[in-house]
């Protein structure tokens, strides 16, 4: 049996992981329609790959991400680590 190594290029200066560590989990679902529709994107498995650093996004999406993410308070987005408040 053969298997594959995923070849997927992660960026990490395009994750979000840090900002989406940070919303709180009551209003998770509402965020992540906000930011799938900052992206046009329609299944929690595209917007995972966008939220991973998987697809780069556009300038536009950029500024679209950042201003979702900022409603909530949020200043620390961009990144794979999740937000640590204790450093």
């Amino acid at each position: 049996m053969e298997t594959t190594k995923s070849t997927k290029k992660v960026v990490p200066d395009s994750a979000f992981v840090t900002g989406w560590s940070q919303v709180p989990p009551y209003c998770r679902d509402l965020v992540m329609k906000q930011l799938m529709d900052v992206f046009g994107v329609g299944s929690k498995v595209q917007f995972y790959a966008r939220m991973r650093g998987e697809v780069e996004p556009r300038k536009s999406q950029v500024e679209g991400v950042e201003a979702v993410f900022h409603r909530y308070g949020i200043d620390e987005i961009w990144g794979l680590e999740s937000y640590n408040s204790n450093q």
